[in-house]
């Protein structure tokens, strides 16, 4: 079968078969690394997370309560809470507890 080249030879590559396999192989799909969750883990500039208010019938003032979330591995894990408080006696209590 011939094809008629309309265009000037600029470069030229032989291909081998060994050169074929390994492009197949590159263009698989590979797994991707996990990473596992440990203390040197960078924390991203932005965290998903939701903030809850705890109206409690002991006190006036409520407790805010806010869980962030990091995703790593394409899931969702808490990285951290935090307590917040408006009132000295909470402040104590979230001290002690703390």
């Amino acid at each position: 079968m011939a094809t008629k080249i309309d265009k000037k030879i600029v470069a030229f590559k032989v291909v081998k078969d060994e050169d074929k396999e390994a492009e197949a192989k590159a263009a698989e799909p590979q797994e991707p690394v996990r990473e596992h969750m440990h203390e040197n883990v960078e924390r991203p500039d932005m965290l998903l997370g939701s903030t809850y208010k705890i109206k409690t019938p002991l006190s006036e003032h409520a407790l805010y309560v806010t869980i962030n979330d990091v995703v790593l591995n394409q899931a969702l894990i808490t990285n951290n809470a935090s307590l917040t408080k408006y009132s000295s006696t909470q402040k104590a209590w979230i001290t002690s507890s703390g």
